[in-house]
């Protein structure tokens, strides 16, 4: 049975843990060490774990030095800074990894972790799980058949509503870098990330690639007191004329479910992937697509068995996964850096729960509008709004901001 260490043990770390715990009553991998920096946090956490015989450390390089009698691969559902440095640490003795992600917030990192994964003659997952999951492999299967005919766009809306806590919660939320390294947490990196890698993925020329636009265009603000952005619209175009389009942000007046869009010259497909996704035909039928499962534990379930040796394919490998990180690097390029949302159309409500929620005079009816009519906020008047400059991907070397 492939044996795994965790780092960590709260937060999304336990979705890392219950798909293992999965896969042992499976027989087909187990958690096997975790690391666990901060016991007295955790105590019935850390108690359990250590009753199953899972070895616990103090700290990554604590388990890595003995790795080698302990457990032959790591998940790393850590903070976007430390993926490619714990992931090059991980891989350099010799351990296959899931890192959570994005896998990187700037492509020189990524390219780093790719080199050494290369190096090592070892496997990397990325933590994108909707590549694992069936509605998304469903739906790209359709499309490379042909059944939707050429795809004119691509188009993903996620309005979700994040609380002041939510910036509070760690070192690296809303901040460019942590400990000096990129981070670049906002939606478009972080919590809504999946969705923009869905569209990249589902324009791939293959089962397992994910398009890098040639060009993009971007409007990134934040209405917060934060580094980085809450709010981003999004228009890129691929080499085979595909249009994608992303509008995300956190100042919402209630989480909404994200919106996928794909519209081909035989039919178009509306997908909200937590609940009903539906193919409409030109022709007149409509058919209803399975909707996701677990699509964490398939993630782990692939790259178990790719690891064991028992498959050859990662369903999403770190070169399918830096058509992300290179869409949103030349994304916050594009937009000049993150612009602030002027004071004036900023305000604040506490809840009965007495959670503080940021809001944006308009923003719901402006972003609906941007969405239906795949727009830049710029483009559908809002008065504060700073058009982005188109980006060619080429041109992205080493990220860094104006």
């Amino acid at each position: 049975m492939l044996r795994f260490g965790v780092v960590g043990i709260g937060g999304y770390a336990g979705a890392y843990i219950r798909s293992l715990d999965a896969l042992e009553k499976e027989g087909i991998a187990r958690m096997a060490a975790a690391v666990v920096r901060t016991p007295s946090k955790y105590p019935k956490e850390a108690a359990a774990l250590s009753a199953k015989g899972v070895r616990i450390y103090p700290s990554l390089e604590a388990m890595l030095e003995g790795a080698w009698k302990e457990i032959e691969a790591v998940g790393l559902p850590t903070g976007i800074q430390d993926h490619m440095p714990q992931t090059v640490a991980a891989l350099r003795v010799g351990l296959h990894v899931v890192v959570e992600k994005p896998p990187a917030a700037v492509v020189q990192d990524v390219r780093a972790m790719i080199r050494a994964r290369d190096a090592s003659g070892k496997h990397v997952a990325v933590g994108f799980q909707s590549q694992s999951g069936p509605l998304m492999k469903g739906l790209k299967k359709s499309i490379l058949e042909g059944r939707l005919g050429r795809i004119r766009e691509l188009a993903a809306f996620g309005p979700w509503a994040r609380h002041r806590n939510y910036y509070v919660r760690n070192k690296w939320a809303g901040k460019i870098k942590a400990d000096g390294r990129w981070a670049l947490d906002g939606p478009m990196m972080n919590a809504l990330a999946h969705y923009l890698m869905d569209l990249l993925y589902l324009a791939g020329s293959e089962m397992y690639s994910a398009a890098v636009p040639e060009e993009v265009t971007a409007e990134c603000y934040h209405a917060r007191d934060i580094e980085t952005e809450d709010l981003t619209t999004l228009k890129a175009r691929t080499a085979d004329g595909i249009l994608i389009y992303f509008a995300g942000t956190h100042c919402w007046t209630s989480n909404k479910p994200v919106r996928i869009e794909v519209t081909g010259e035989k039919g178009t497909v509306i997908c909200n992937p937590a609940s009903k996704t539906e193919v409409r035909y030109a022709d007149g039928r409509v058919e209803t697509l399975k909707e996701s499962g677990n699509d964490v534990l398939e993630m782990f379930r692939n790259a178990a068995a790719v690891f064991s040796g028992r498959e050859a394919q990662i369903n999403c490998p770190l070169e399918m996964a830096a058509a992300h990180t290179i869409t949103a690097d030349c994304a916050y390029l594009s937009s000049g850096g993150f612009r602030a949302v002027p004071r004036d159309q900023v305000y604040e409500e506490t809840d009965e729960k007495g959670e503080v929620w940021t809001r944006i005079h308009g923003i719901e009816d402006w972003l609906e509008r941007a969405f239906r009519e795949r727009k830049l906020l710029s483009e559908t008047g809002v008065p504060w709004a700073i058009p982005g400059r188109p980006y060619k991907t080429s041109n992205l070397r080493d990220f860094d901001l104006p």
